[in-house]
């Protein structure tokens, strides 16, 4: 729902409700460390500071470690 119905169609409010809530719940549920944003909408529209635990976006690592 957050990436066809938020991202997609430009409701970000939308999106982040929804990535946000997937989010507390994955942590709550297995007491989660680290998120890997593992799809390119999602980072987007979700950022660190509204998120407990660190969060990796993929594309940014691949991005950084082909400039190293």
């Amino acid at each position: 729902r957050g990436i066809y119905e938020g991202v997609k169609v430009h409701d970000i409010a939308l999106a982040r409700s929804c990535f946000e809530s997937v989010a507390a719940d994955l942590v709550a549920q297995h007491a989660l460390g680290t998120l890997v944003l593992a799809c390119t909408e999602i980072p987007l529209v979700v950022e660190q500071k509204d998120i407990a635990v660190t969060i990796l976006n993929p594309t940014e690592l691949q991005c950084r470690a082909a400039f190293e």
